[in-house]
This record gives C-alpha cells, structure tokens and sequence, in this order.
C-alpha cells in the first residue's frame, strides 16, 4: 500500500521509522496493524507515508522522437495529421518524506529536521489523534443511541394511539348498538300502550324484546339465526346482508 506514494528508494527508511514507532508504542500497550494503523488506547489511528516529487522537464524517448517525425512527414502531405501527446514536465520522488497521522495532522522532511527527528511529537500525535476519535465515536453512538430512543418513542406513541383509535371506535359502536336497541325498546312501548294486543302482536313485541337484547352490549343477547353480536366493530363489518 506505500507502492503508489513513496518511490523504492525511500520505502527502506519509510520502514524503518515504521519499526521505530513499534520499538517506542508497544511497550505503551499499542500495536500496529496489517493496514499501517496503530491501535492507542483501543482506537485505531491510521499513519500514511507520502513523496514529494520534482517537476522535470520530460526528455523524449525514442519511441516518442519516432512519433514526432512521423508527424512532421505526415503534416507535410496531409493536413489532417494528428500531432502526438507527449507531455511537457515528469514528476520525480526527490526523497523528502511527509507522513500523516490520521490523515489530518502531517509531518515532513524540511531543511530544519526530517522524520527521524520527530518521532517524540508523532507519538504524542497518536496520543491525541486517539482521543479526537475516542469523542467523536462517542458523539456518534451518542447521536445513535438518542435517535433510536426517540425512534423507540415514535414507535410507542403509535401503539399507544392506535389502540386508543381501536378503543374509541370500539366504544362508539357500542354505544350505537345501545341507542338501537333503546329505540327499539321504546317503539315497543309505544306498540303496548296503543291498546291491548292481539296474539300476533303479542308474539312480535317477544320477538322485537328478543331484538332489542341483541342488539344491546349490555345484555348481549344471542339470536337464534344471527348469533351473538360483535357490537365493538365498525357498523360496516356488522351490517345485516
């Protein structure tokens, strides 16, 4: 993983101030990982070695003096001629060596000192680095943990209003089952009180009592045909067809 930022040259130093960091925080109770991180005090802090390089101006290769006569023989007869891409500037590794410490705080060779002489204020980098990520994986599980309380309050407060929601329904049918059955109760009163039943009358006053009992959640009558009523649901679900 050190291939792309750091030249073969300057990989053996870049290791050994690798293997001077271990020989100073192991002993501290760190280690290093497989992905170039050191763990501190349980977090892990990520150290990424990089070059600088050296803007030079590019020498053609052979291969590219060839395109650029083949050019030139070709713009002569053809105005169509295409001239090759070759780039003006290389970039060359010089040797100088920045390393990073949780990709935020750097250091890198200069004229006053180079790597080697910084190891002491890299390690307290590490020290400090671990503690930023310490408070902000704290912050985070924090923020988590009040999102899913408050998530947990949502939750709650649906449950709680759709079984009011199921209550209050439930009351209103049977409160309107109840209203049936007192209409119907006082219709028969009127029936008995218009002058004395005949026998057909009579036994129709026994079946609306039988009626109004049925619809009524008090006494919650059981019909011959309908059976019970189920007087919490919706007048819909409870419709006589």
């Amino acid at each position: 993983f050190l291939a792309d930022s750091i030249s073969d040259e300057a990989l053996p130093r870049a290791c050994r101030i690798i293997d001077a960091l271990i020989k100073a925080m192991e002993p501290l109770g760190c280690s290093l990982t497989n992905s170039l991180s050191f763990i501190v005090h349980g977090e892990t802090v990520s150290l990424s070695f990089s070059e600088s390089k050296d803007e030079v101006k590019h020498i053609p290769t052979k291969e590219e003096n060839m395109q650029l006569l083949k050019y030139e023989e070709e713009r002569k007869r053809y105005s169509w001629a295409s001239k090759p891409q070759i780039r003006k500037y290389d970039h060359i590794f010089n040797g100088r060596l920045s390393l990073a410490v949780n990709v935020q705080k750097s250091f890198r060779d200069c004229k006053s000192y180079v790597l080697e002489d910084r190891l002491g204020d890299i390690m307290i980098e590490l020290y400090e680095a671990a503690e930023e990520i310490k408070k902000a994986r704290e912050a985070r599980e924090e923020a988590e943990r009040k999102r899913q309380e408050e998530e947990r309050r949502k939750e709650e407060r649906r449950k709680r209003y759709n079984i009011e929601v199921d209550r209050t329904l439930a009351l209103t049918s049977l409160a309107e089952d109840y209203d049936i059955a007192c209409k119907i109760r006082r219709y028969i009163a009127v029936v008995e009180a218009s002058g004395t039943p005949d026998e057909k009358t009579t036994e129709w006053i026994e079946w609306a009592k039988g009626k109004a009992d049925w619809y009524d959640p008090t006494v919650a009558g059981e019909d011959a045909l309908f059976g019970k009523r189920e007087h919490e649901k919706v007048a819909e679900k409870k419709k006589l067809e």
